[in-house]
């Protein structure tokens, strides 16, 4: 599927090498790398699958101008990185709990009225904005 991609077909020599990716696979089996590992079947595989995972950071690597045994160390600390910065955002926990407060959302939805009006063809809820009734004042005070 990468392999087809527009994008991918522009820049081919971005594309890592199945050897690249294999060498990468490999590393992240090490001991040292435990944490690293369980981090990435938990929350960054796609469908699973650690080669297809793996084969995007080793793309972001290569764009470092990494090769070989280099492109499967910078990988991982490309994936080191990804990490943190999911744990900095709170992404795992985002859908749970969202990303405001309950309080500012109990303002805002004071504030804009919205309200939902049964489904499309499709299914899709239909949600209606009256936009004219927003309450200008207490919208503003949101962003204080």
């Amino acid at each position: 599927m990468l392999r087809t991609d527009p994008i991918v077909q522009k820049y081919p020599q971005y594309l890592p090498t199945e050897e690249e990716v294999s060498l990468t696979l490999e590393l992240i089996q090490r001991p040292e790398h435990k944490e690293l590992k369980k981090a990435l079947i938990e929350h960054i595989a796609i469908a699973g699958c650690l080669p297809s995972s793996l084969l995007r950071f080793c793309w972001q690597a290569r764009q470092d101008k990494k090769y070989g045994a280099e492109c499967a160390e910078g990988a991982l600390g490309w994936l080191a990185r990804c990490l943190t910065v999911r744990v900095k955002l709170n992404v795992d926990s985002l859908l749970d709990n969202g990303p405001f407060p309950e309080k500012w959302m109990e303002k805002y939805m004071s504030a804009m009225p919205i309200s939902f009006h049964r489904t499309d063809k499709q299914g899709h809820p239909v949600m209606i904005q009256r936009l004219g009734n927003v309450d200008l004042e207490a919208f503003k005070l949101l962003w204080l």
